[in-house]
């Protein structure tokens, strides 16, 4: 059997210093290790592309996140032919309790997986590497398009250019590349968030999200991660001059008043730092494909992240499957006018979605609209199994906050 220490030297070694990779123009460049470039980096190396992989971190690495994988990542991740791997190290939850700003509360059923970022994305970027994609440590600090359509990315650090016939950036919420090539446009963040790891004896079952009134239209969570560990935080849309540290005091409050948060403190163990990140929301603020058409953005890079929950990690991997598709038609092709088709089914393909959880945001933030949706979810099937196909991202929100569908669950 192989050891643990034998294991961790078999995956750092799949990551490696930028000067280590043969110099040579790759067909590809992915900037961005996360969920998103990981997916691409993974399907282009699956079509025989020449890939490699960048990131600023040596993984595994932490992010910030609330940890919760819902029905489009694991869906995503079955594609990506990695879902038993994650599985196995995640831990499942049989339910959701929402609580509004009055405390109405009800149960939302189904199969909910959580695991640390620092876990899952370190299955996924070694997962590209396993599957043929170079994965090397490297901050892209600038990049240059040739006329001939060479791609050059310089390095900081380092007099290395790396060059390739195509370069995606999957920078997440970090856009200060994107911006300088004018694939982002709007670089203030959507939405900020902080979160922290505590150990207690305090058991909770359920993964618990609360859209308290000083948060409203973002919310606090506690999910449970098992073995004790819990992953508590809170999110709130930007706004001029909002900081961590508000934020940090909004999550403390939560935790004071919030009933089973203040068990959770009460018999906690241990408590880890606490961790901010910023957010980009609702695929907005940025030109997908450069106008030279020789740089792609995808992920929370061009705005994958859910308006009104926050979920942006499925929604990044999507993004990434629809850019590697995209640049395998102009790469084994020669026509590069075929990745404007990027942005056209990121379109036709996602942007519906969103529509849809502008529309739930619209509804729910106002306090008495999200207490009156709540009572009524409590005793209405009809809105309990809409609500469930909302959470999973089986269904249009829509469909649940609809005047239609509530005045409907009163006979229903």
């Amino acid at each position: 059997m192989t050891s643990r220490s034998n294991r961790n030297t078999a995956t750092s070694e799949l990551q490696r210093r930028v000067g280590e990779i043969d110099d040579r123009v790759f067909d590809v460049v992915v900037i961005g290790a996360g969920p998103a470039g990981a997916i691409t980096s993974l399907h282009l190396a699956d079509a025989g592309l020449d890939v490699l992989m960048v990131d600023r971190d040596r993984f595994p690495r932490e992010k910030v996140c609330g940890d919760c994988l819902l029905f489009d990542t694991m869906e995503s991740l079955r594609r990506a032919g990695l879902y038993d791997e994650v599985t196995r190290r995640a831990h499942q939850l049989p339910r959701a309790t929402i609580y509004s700003p009055r405390r109405y509360h009800f149960d939302v059923p189904g199969i909910y997986w959580t695991i640390r970022r620092r876990t899952f994305d370190a299955v996924l970027a070694f997962g590209a590497a396993r599957r043929g994609a170079h994965f090397a440590e490297a901050d892209i600090c600038d990049v240059a398009v040739s006329s001939d359509g060479v791609v050059a990315l310089s390095i900081t650090g380092s007099d290395r250019v790396i060059g390739c016939r195509l370069a995606i950036v999957a920078t997440g919420a970090q856009v200060r590349l994107a911006g300088k090539t004018g694939l982002v446009v709007r670089e203030e963040p959507s939405a900020v968030a902080v979160r922290k790891y505590i150990k207690s004896s305090h058991r909770i079952e359920n993964m618990i999200l609360s859209y308290d009134r000083s948060l409203i239209p973002g919310y606090a969570w506690i999910i449970p991660m098992g073995d004790d560990q819990y992953n508590v935080g809170c999110g709130c849309y930007y706004r001029d001059g909002e900081s961590y540290g508000g934020l940090k005091r909004v999550l403390a409050t939560f935790l004071e008043e919030f009933p089973e948060g203040r068990l959770l403190v009460e018999k906690s163990e241990s408590s880890s730092r606490l961790g901010g990140a910023a957010l980009r929301c609702g695929l907005s603020g940025s030109h997908p494909v450069h106008q030279s058409r020789h740089l792609l953005a995808t992920g929370e890079t061009v705005g994958a992240t859910f308006p009104f929950t926050g979920e942006g990690i499925g929604k990044a991997m999507e993004t990434g499957e629809l850019a590697a598709q995209a640049a395998i038609e102009a790469l084994k092709s020669g026509d590069f006018s075929l990745l404007d088709r990027y942005p056209e089914r990121l379109k036709a393909e996602l942007r519906p979605k969103y529509r849809g959880y502008f529309f739930a945001e619209k509804w729910l933030s106002r306090p008495w609209l999200n207490d009156f949706v709540s009572w009524r979810i409590q005793s209405s099937p009809l809105l309990q199994s809409r609500f469930k196909d909302f959470v999973s991202d089986t269904g249009d929100p829509r469909k649940v906050f609809a005047v239609t569908t509530v005045l409907r669950s009163f006979f229903q």
